[in-house]
């Protein structure tokens, strides 16, 4: 055929042509696998939610039975338990918070400082070390421990569970120091400001504040897009909390009065001492005590934590029926317009009335006018709750016990028509931080003072 069509028969001719077809074809199969490989994580993607190494969880699901494997040697982690002899080592993952240039006593750590010392980015990366931020460290440590508990819940068998806990172990011995430094600065913050009388100054290292635009926020969720993110924001806020519970890095020992916030069927604004980030999930959970059928409750939030904290925690703060402050004007003629129409619709409105918050603060500090301008203009009561706390047995990642809460949650105060719009705001702030200031000095058993001569209670 060759001969006759060409006039002659050359053979390296056809091979390149039958080379490339070959080229071609695999090329097709290659295309062809990529498509089918994509197709099958689509798939999967929409009936499985993997949640602890979501990228090697899936890829091991979807190359299940293609995979050539490799000996230990070649992704050694620094775990002791795990421990291989040297001559093995191949390749040194250093996962996790296990990273020499940023802590001491890594497993194997002495390889990554030989090789770094043989490269011109040595000085930099002792540098790195120098200066690492011991609050990251406590952030590493404890999204560390959490992805570890999590694996040990999803474990398959107690051998599998066994060996998950005790990298659980591991990693905390890893970390085991005295009480965190940062969070010693913040309580010493705490004592000079309460001796300044300052009660209204935020004492942690808050996001930087972006201003809140009025297009930039959907208070009542109006639109469709902020339906849906608020309903999966929700659902994992949800296992969230319930995680929080579950490992007892939430400790809520009691609810007590949970009826008084039951029995109020109108719209009310909701009060409370604030003293952790997590006090507004201990007040989500009293709030789900209440049993409040078809009724929301929304938390006024300060301007920052909407528009720049990060993460998980930014996802909950924009979503979760949270009702941003704004140092814009147009905007917070929104935000009174979105308070008033929740009230007006019977929904439940949480406000920090101290303004601050101070990490284990136990003491009521004086409060503001903005909860209860509210709660009068719109004729609505005042639902005073408190939370008193004490040391648990369990020390937390910074080296402090984990609190053990108490909620009180009072009688409503309802406005005295009898007296101005300007009176009923100072007579029931007065009469909210009255409550509060009994309840701290029966439950911790000594009279409220202040280390301030300045300070006083409204």
């Amino acid at each position: 055929f060759m001969k006759s069509k060409f006039g002659h028969f050359n053979m390296e001719v056809f091979k390149n042509a039958y080379e490339k077809k070959l080229q071609k074809n695999e090329e097709i199969k290659r295309t062809k696998k990529l498509n089918e490989l994509q197709r099958k994580f689509l798939d999967i993607l929409q009936k499985v939610t993997f949640t602890v190494a979501q990228d090697q969880d899936y890829l091991n699901t979807i190359c299940k039975g293609r995979v050539k494997k490799l000996d230990d040697g070649w992704d050694v982690m620094p775990f002791k338990q795990s421990e291989m002899p040297r001559e093995k080592l191949k390749i040194v993952h250093y996962n996790l918070a296990f990273k020499p240039w940023h802590i001491d006593n890594v497993l194997y750590e002495e390889y990554f400082w030989d090789y770094a010392s043989r490269t011109s980015y040595f000085e930099d990366i002792k540098q790195i070390k120098a200066n690492y931020d011991t609050s990251l460290q406590e952030k590493s440590q404890a999204q560390t421990v959490n992805l570890i508990k999590l694996a040990k819940e999803q474990a398959n068998d107690e051998q599998e569970n066994k060996r998950v806990l005790g990298l659980v172990d591991e990693v905390l011995e890893m970390y085991k120091t005295e009480k965190s430094i940062e969070r010693l600065k913040v309580l010493q913050k705490i004592s000079d400001l309460e001796k300044q009388g300052c009660f209204d100054k935020d004492v942690e290292e808050d996001p930087a504040t972006k201003v809140l635009r009025e297009k930039d926020v959907d208070y009542l969720q109006k639109k469709l897009y902020t339906k849906v993110k608020r309903k999966v924001a929700y659902y994992l806020g949800d296992k969230y909390l319930k995680h929080l519970i579950k490992n007892k890095k939430l400790i809520i020992k009691d609810i007590i009065g949970a009826e008084n916030w039951q029995n109020v069927k109108s719209g009310a604004v909701i009060t409370c001492n604030h003293f952790n980030a997590m006090d507004s999930f201990a007040m989500q959970v009293a709030y789900e005590a209440s049993q409040q059928k078809g009724r929301k409750m929304y938390k006024v939030i300060r301007e920052g934590n909407y528009t720049n904290f990060p993460g998980f925690y930014g996802m909950l703060m924009r979503n979760c029926d949270t009702l941003p402050l704004s140092s814009s004007p147009k905007t917070m003629q929104k935000f009174i317009g979105a308070v008033n129409q929740v009230l007006k619709n019977g929904d439940n409105v949480l406000f920090y009335p101290e303004q601050s918050m101070w990490w284990n603060y136990k003491k009521p500090k004086p409060l503001k006018n903005g909860a209860f301008k509210f709660a009068a203009e719109n004729d609505v009561p005042i639902i005073p709750c408190f939370i008193t706390f004490e040391d648990s047995d369990i020390i937390g990642y910074d080296g402090f016990n984990v609190q053990e809460y108490t909620i009180h949650i009072f009688q409503p105060l309802y406005a005295n028509k009898t007296l101005s719009i300007k009176e009923q705001i100072q007579d029931l702030k007065k009469r909210n931080y009255e409550l509060w200031k009994k309840c701290y000095e029966e439950e911790y058993q000594t009279p409220l003072r202040y280390t301030s001569l300045l300070a006083v209670a409204n």
